[in-house]
């Protein structure tokens, strides 16, 4: 099990790498979190202190969908398609 200093010191690492990648220049109305577990959790915490962006979209783990639902996997790719054009019409004016 990770000690809280480790924790804390990982999340730090992990904020200070998304705010040099938000300071690129990206759209900060939506964002994607792989997943509904960890992922989603530390990002829906980050958001809720820092507000990085307006909305965020749930797609399921790769990882997830291969190991246990390979039979549905063109299910998924259409969850995912449909989730970067629900990107794409956000920012069309």
């Amino acid at each position: 099990m990770m000690s809280h200093y480790w924790k804390k010191q990982l999340n730090h690492s992990q904020l200070s790498a998304l705010k040099k990648k938000l300071a690129f220049g990206c759209s900060k109305k939506i964002a994607f979190s792989i997943g509904r577990g960890k992922n989603l959790k530390f990002l829906e915490k980050i958001n809720a202190a820092y507000h990085f962006f307006d909305h965020i979209k749930v797609v399921p783990h790769p990882r997830w969908i291969m190991r246990y639902r390979l039979k549905r996997k063109e299910e998924f790719v259409k969850i995912y398609l449909n989730a970067l054009n629900t990107r794409v019409r956000f920012h069309q004016f």
